[in-house]
């Protein structure tokens, strides 16, 4: 998801800043730490409203349907996502995937996380997300299809020795997509076609997650 070329890296330096810069009107110190964990049922509601919602949803007061964020939050909220083009809801989009990811957008501060929830909670976001996210991954998003890839392709050994996944979950993996007879490239193959699908494999959890999402991001998986 990480975008190297020069446009996006001042982009993003100009949505970020720094650590003194980050702060919201009113802010006497930066804060130190994000509101609550990622994972948990208001990171996933609060992370989805900020991926999804439009920039006049988001600005927009209380009072009329809105999350009513300072316009400088919402600015810069919808500037990040927006990838390199600088245009919403094109191809090199960028999706927020951790609550710390969100915190370090300039202008976003304790307020705003507070809006952000209020708006979740409201809007039934929390029980959604938590039914789209497995580990912090979105279904349907490119972190989802690359991390997918990377555990439909390999084979046993290499998600093992190469990705480091737990034998047990490499082994596991792999007799899962050799479907009943038991092997891997013949006629009853069967490929793991979501997230929730992979995270019922046993031995399969958050570490393993992590680091197929890591080697695909690493070695080119990423659309």
């Amino acid at each position: 998801m990480f975008k190297t070329h020069t446009l996006w890296v001042a982009i993003a330096a100009q949505v970020i800043g720094c650590v003194a810069a980050a702060e919201e009107p009113g802010d006497v110190t930066r804060r130190s730490d994000a509101p609550f964990a990622d994972g948990t049922p208001e990171a996933l509601g609060v992370i989805t409203v900020a991926n999804e919602i439009s920039f006049e949803l988001l600005n927009d007061s209380t009072k009329r349907g809105g999350v009513g964020l300072d316009v400088r939050a919402a600015e810069n909220i919808v500037r990040y996502r927006s990838g390199a083009d600088q245009i919403d809801g094109t191809h090199d989009d960028i999706a927020f995937t951790s609550v710390s990811e969100l915190d370090a957008v300039r202008w976003v501060g304790p307020s705003s996380f507070a809006l952000l929830l209020d708006y979740a909670l409201v809007g039934g976001y929390i029980d959604s997300a938590i039914a789209r996210y497995v580990y912090g991954v979105r279904e349907n998003s490119r972190e989802a299809t690359a991390l997918l890839e990377v555990a439909n392709y390999h084979s046993q050994h290499e998600l093992d020795n190469l990705i480091g996944l737990d034998s047990r979950s490499a082994r596991n993996i792999a007799d899962y997509r050799s479907g009943p007879d038991g092997v891997l490239h013949s006629t009853d193959d069967r490929r793991i076609d979501s997230l929730v699908d992979l995270d019922r494999i046993r031995f399969v959890g958050r570490t393993s997650f992590a680091r197929l999402l890591d080697f695909a991001v690493t070695h080119g998986y990423m659309p």
